[in-house]
């Protein structure tokens, strides 16, 4: 599920292109006329997350099926999810540890019988296919492509808050009482919320229980969906009311709605006018009367990374991809693929950045609020090249990577592969062998940003800032972003406010896609694992001061964790007074300059 509330989507990291070209001077000389269709995979390599795919078409990993008792012939939906199954058992690092293999076998069973009914629906096929994915509990075990779309229609017109392990009402239509608002959910159709989100979680994949809880009160917003109660099992139809019952107020059936026709009892609250996402995927606000810097970090992309993905690319069609990005560099109106990746304004992340960090000094700020609660990951090499200019020290410890499966590296990489496996041997005196974690070769942190031959080179005399820095994350923090957060905290390089990210630091990782044969289905499951820089510090990433919004912060667009940071820069900051004069004068529009 992505952001904007679509069933299935192409995710942004990496970045999947379904391209299509249309002819022009330039590509005509490349012998291209009309419309030319192009799937093209670039695959962007980052911290904790990367991915071997080769090729102008996705790869996927060839395995032997093996026979399954009492199915003589498959359906094809029954084959999509046996392929699915077995290459799962040959990719997935610790396989039973994370999906345990009693569990497991058990789910395979009940599927494989529910896929094999008459007249079987793609609907089911796909709900399977998620269950199957979601019990990995990983960032990367997900549907990543669905060519058929599920839109869902219905929904129960409330909307709901975590906070902490309880269930609250943030928003109801107005046909119910008022008073619902705030209201502490206690059951769900006679079911404990504790037991309800468990059967949602059935159909969520995420790395931890809060990322699992935050993901639910999300788009598509489960919680809300007739069509998520009864996959759950939590209702035998979608035209059922649902129950709420709450610690505060008599219980209220709510019946769903099938079309927008209808309004809500609070209205959209207003805009924090500094922590709302900026337009740009990397912006800076200083304040100099308050001694501090804003620095909101959004995308790990830019037009390096990009372009860098194209080794990715079998060379015969690298030209033709090139050709197309620099038609796409030089325009203002980005083609939609590249939106959220590429900013014709600021297209270089690092000449953004010292020019940023260049101007803080020079002010004389000492202090810096870097906000990733809006950055779902990336490229990996950008992270590098931030956390270059925030420390001159070059002892840094970064997350050890490990590979599980030599085969599957060779299928997707073969040139690494190689390199691995030379090292493997001069390291080891063996042949690497197959599904055990496999160390691979440490190097300095800043090491591809220190080579001139890198595209990610950074020179040494760059602007460094050192001042007193906080990292606001929480679970929309992914990927990159996350190991960033990870990094800073094991390094000590910064203070860690707000909630857990939504990669954990420490598990399997690789965002490697296949694809189903029959249906065409694009998921993806993790074919590596990593641990972070300092093992002790916990396999979930806890901030040093957790901090997350009550229903009330959000009704009034209050941002806890950005006080908090103020709050720890200037200790006479009360977040919790009732006049709040300091959060007035710093969140004033007027009270920054803006760095372009």
């Amino acid at each position: 599920m992505d952001k904007n509330g679509r069933s299935e989507g192409i995710q942004t990291n990496p970045v999947i292109f379904m391209v299509k070209i249309r002819s022009s001077t330039l590509l005509r000389r490349l012998g291209l006329n009309s419309l030319l269709s192009l799937s093209l995979v670039l695959s962007l390599s980052s911290t904790g997350c990367r991915s071997f795919l080769a090729g102008q078409a996705m790869k996927t990993y060839p395995v032997k099926i093996k026979p399954v008792d009492g199915l003589v012939a498959p359906t094809g939906y029954q084959q999509d999810f046996l392929y699915l199954k077995t290459v799962a058992e040959d990719v997935v690092p610790l396989e039973d540890r994370y999906f345990p293999a009693d569990k497991r076998a058990t789910t395979e069973q009940e599927i494989l019988q529910k896929l094999g009914q008459p007249g079987c629906s793609y609907e089911t096929f796909l709900l399977n296919v998620r269950r199957y994915l979601a019990a990995f509990n990983n960032q990367h075990a997900h549907v990543e492509y669905n060519p058929r779309p599920i839109h869902l229609t219905g929904l129960y017109p409330f909307k709901i808050h975590y906070l902490s392990n309880d269930l609250y009402v943030l928003d109801i239509a107005r046909e119910y009482d008022r008073s619902l608002l705030g209201q502490k959910i206690t059951a769900i159709n006679d079911h404990p919320v504790s037991e309800v989100e468990q059967k949602m979680f059935s159909l969520i994949g995420a790395e931890n229980v809060w990322t699992r809880r935050t993901s639910l009160e999300s788009p598509p917003f489960p919680y809300g969906r007739p069509h998520f109660y009864r996959m759950a099992g939590l209702s035998s139809s979608v035209s059922n009311s649902v129950k709420l019952e709450f610690a505060g107020h008599s219980p209220v059936w709510i019946a769903p709605k099938w079309n927008d026709n209808f309004q809500w009892h609070g209205v959209p609250p207003p805009s924090h006018p500094i922590t709302a996402r900026a337009q740009h995927q990397y912006d800076c606000r200083i304040f100099p009367e308050q001694n501090f810097a804003y620095l909101q970090f959004n995308a790990c992309f830019d037009k390096t990374a990009i372009l860098d993905g194209l080794h990715m690319v079998k060379p015969w069609v690298r030209p033709l991809v090139r050709a197309w990005l620099g038609i796409q560099f030089h325009r203002k109106k980005l083609f939609g693929v590249l939106r959220g990746i590429y900013d014709p304004d600021r297209p270089v992340f690092k000449d953004y950045l010292a020019s940023v960090i260049r101007d803080i000094n020079r002010q004389g700020i000492t202090n810096l609020i870097i906000d990733v609660r809006h950055n779902s990951g990336g490229e990996g090499e950008l992270v590098t090249q931030l956390v270059y200019h925030l420390t001159r020290r070059n002892d840094l410890r970064g997350s050890r990577g490990f590979n599980y499966n030599p085969e599957v590296l060779a299928y997707y990489d073969p040139k690494g592969s190689r390199e691995f496996r030379s090292w493997y041997l001069e390291t080891f005196g063996a042949e690497p062998p197959s599904k055990q974690l496999l160390p691979t070769p440490e190097r300095p942190f800043f090491a591809r940003i220190t080579d001139p031959r890198s595209p990610y080179y950074v020179d040494p005399d760059r602007p460094v800032f050192s001042g007193k820095i906080i990292v606001l994350a929480n679970q929309n923090t992914g990927s990159a972003a996350a190991g960033f957060t990870a990094l800073m905290q094991d390094n000590r390089l910064a203070v860690i406010v707000g909630t857990t990210t939504g990669s954990n630091p420490f598990g399997p990782t690789g965002m490697t896609p296949l694809k189903l044969p029959h249906s065409g289905i694009l998921v993806s499951l993790p074919t590596e694992y990593y641990e972070r820089a300092v093992p002790l510090n916990g396999e979930v990433l806890q901030p040093d001061f957790w901090v997350e919004n009550s229903v009330a912060d959000i009704q009034v667009g209050r941002d806890a964790a950005f006080e908090k940071a103020l709050e720890l820069f200037h200790p006479k900051f009360e977040s919790s007074s009732p006049n709040r004069n300091c959060a007035a004068k710093v969140c004033s529009p007027i009270a920054a300059r803006r760095r372009y």
